[in-house]
């Protein structure tokens, strides 16, 4: 998941579009979102989601040119192109790289008795 910490600072709009783009409730969003995973015994990480939209899940090439506009992403090395909010929410699940917990494998370990 993106850390959305300090995203109203981050963001830059219109006056005119200030209290639409800032009226979202991320820190509610993120709690029912960590509530539903801690239920489903999902863990959540964190990643910084600077570059996921601009970097190509292929080759790895970050530019600017990369994101031809809001919804369109093209990599200007390889070629690959596709969705671009498809190809960061890729780029945030890389990042996060998480090896699920196993349970069937968990060792219970007891306390050693004390020798009497």
């Amino acid at each position: 998941m993106e850390d959305l910490t300090g995203i109203r600072d981050r963001m830059t709009v219109q006056k005119a579009q200030r209290r639409r783009q800032h009226s979202g409730a991320f820190y509610q969003l993120r709690s029912f979102i960590a509530y539903k995973a801690r239920l489903a015994g999902i863990p959540m990480v964190f990643v910084d989601p600077r570059n996921t939209s601009r970097t190509c899940p292929h080759c790895g090439l970050i530019d600017k040119r990369n994101r031809l506009d809001q919804a369109h992403f093209r990599c200007i090395g390889w070629r690959f192109a596709g969705p671009a909010d498809t190809i960061a929410a890729g780029n945030v699940a890389r990042r996060a790289a998480v090896n699920p917990p196993n349970a069937g494998s968990a060792v219970v370990q007891t306390p050693a008795s004390p020798i009497l």
